[in-house]
């Protein structure tokens, strides 16, 4: 198959005003303009990552109402529950806000509901029984945004709720005493992609800073394993690695060599003589901990004990080789009995494995270019799906467009999912597959024509400066680039790896 290379667009106005403040060649600087970076700078806090690159944490929203509650809690020695979300951004947010709490002695616990068996975030059932425990104040991390009718309820019990998420907005804002969600409406916040653990992250370094009288750059010099964290959990919830999150990402890394905690020598033993970076952490690693109890993952994060830790991450091995056998089965069990149609991918069985109805829409999407609904039965009375969608289109504006036959629904453009009653899931299906034909762009892919970022030369100036781009991930994938005459004669396509190795793509 013969490919056609073409040079991505960019607004070429725009970028002349980039061009004129900022002395780099323009070749690099068109990776930089393609992954956000608008001015002088954006491309400097891009370059060089530091703790100087994050915004205010105070202009969070809700972020005194939040800090005021915690404090009188505190000083009240009222009980706390941090009410986390499993997967790795929710547990290690959990694990941030039950870590600084403790440093405070606020008489402070956490629990994560274990998905697919519990409702997703809050849930009455078991906030009935932290209550007969005598808990006074829940801070949700990683949801709550969505949870209105039991946030109201917890209200009516005389429980105080504070939401520290960053999932989308799909409604009102549930009456919590503060809801710290960059994604509001109302908010000013001005960088919208954060992680979860990233919104707790930023919140945190506000608050010991009020609390504790510490600033982050004391922080991180004394507690740089929440930095570690706050990284694992950013790259885990493929938030794009652009402005803050780039900061959070960079500064983790850079602190895993200086670890002392239990925690590190598992990581380790996968890791063998890898170094720890995005790359190596998403191959060798996150198919571990995506499969981790959360309880235990947050147990396993906060352990003091090196031979309990491994004892945790082993049992993490042995859930994720199960994961990876359900996952081919469901997978080939998809294949067989999708519905493709020109706008959208459904699938619908009895048999998949709830864990790995995420999977299977992602693999889907990837391979058909087209939004995936993948949904798998939990008992005679509901079913759950997950959804994948592409940049175009987002299968979660039609959740929002359907939530009366919905139980709850949320998450984000690209990744979202719901639970539903068996009696209307046909009906569900039936409208959902019309309004994706009537709302959703053709994503049909000219798949001869592929795109180079920027002309730039082979040569060492230009290799240090590629060599500032990484760590790759979402939203900073390893740039391709055209370098003329480079071979023989004849264009190179290539791009580099996060160790600044070039890799040849094709000879033009």
């Amino acid at each position: 198959m013969i490919k056609m290379w073409k040079l991505m667009p960019i607004d070429e106005e725009e970028f002349k005003f980039l061009k004129e403040s900022v002395s780099l060649p323009e070749g690099f600087l068109r990776i930089l303009y393609l992954r956000k970076n608008r001015t002088k700078e954006d491309v400097e806090n891009f370059l060089y990552p530091s703790l100087k690159s994050l915004y205010p944490p105070e202009i969070l929203p809700d972020y005194y109402l939040a800090l005021e509650r915690i404090d009188k809690a505190i000083k009240k020695e009222e009980k706390i529950l941090v009410w986390g979300h499993e997967d790795l951004d929710g547990i290690t947010a959990t694990v941030l806000v039950y870590n600084i709490l403790n440093d405070l002695r606020a008489k402070v616990s956490y629990y994560i509901p274990p998905k697919h068996k519990k409702k997703y975030g809050l849930n009455l059932e078991d906030l009935e029984f932290f209550k007969s425990q005598g808990l006074n104040l829940v801070i949700m991390v990683d949801s709550g945004t969505t949870n209105i009718l039991e946030i109201k309820e917890a209200k009516e019990k005389n429980i105080d709720v504070i939401v520290i998420d960053h999932h989308e907005v799909l409604e009102d804002l549930p009456p919590a005493i503060a809801v710290i969600n960059p994604k509001r409406k109302d908010s000013s916040y001005p960088f919208k992609e954060l992680a979860g653990v990233g919104v707790v992250f930023k919140f945190l370094l506000g608050m010991v800073r009020e609390l504790m009288d510490i600033s982050a750059a004391e922080l991180f010099s004394c507690k740089s394993e929440l930095f570690f964290l706050a990284c694992l959990g950013t790259i885990a919830d493929r938030v794009p690695l652009i402005f803050e999150n780039r900061v959070i990402v960079s500064l983790g890394i850079k602190t895993f060599d200086n670890l002392n905690q239990a925690f590190k020598k598992p990581i380790l033993n996968i890791l063998e003589k890898r170094k720890f970076n995005v790359t190596n952490f998403i191959v060798f690693l996150l198919p571990i901990f995506a499969n981790s109890d959360g309880n235990k993952g947050v147990k396993f994060f906060l352990s003091k004990d090196e031979k309990e830790a491994e004892e945790i991450f082993k049992e993490f091995e042995n859930r994720s080789q199960k994961w990876q056998e359900d996952a081919k089965r469901s997978l080939e069990i998809a294949e067989a009995i999708k519905i493709v149609g020109d706008k959208i991918i459904i699938v619908k069985s009895d048999e998949l494995a709830l864990g790995c109805l995420g999977y299977v829409a992602g693999k889907l999407t990837e391979k058909y270019h087209l939004p995936t609904m993948v949904i798998g039965r939990v008992d005679e009375k509901r079913y759950v799906g997950e959804c994948r969608s592409n940049e175009e289109n987002s299968i979660l504006e039609i959740l929002k467009l359907n939530k009366e036959y919905l139980i709850d629904y949320g998450g984000h453009k690209k990744a979202c999912g719901f639970s539903i009653t068996s009696e209307k899931l046909e009906s569900f299906i039936e409208k959902v597959i019309k309004d994706a034909e009537n709302l959703f762009t053709d994503t049909k892919t000219n798949f001869f024509t592929h795109f180079y970022e920027g002309v730039l030369e082979i040569n060492e100036p230009n290799r240090a400066l590629l060599s500032l781009l990484p760590p790759f991930g979402e939203g900073n994938p390893p740039p391709l680039l055209l370098a003329p005459k480079a071979k023989e004669g004849k264009d190179l396509i290539y791009t580099v790896d996060e160790d600044n190795n070039i890799i040849v793509k094709d000879v033009l």
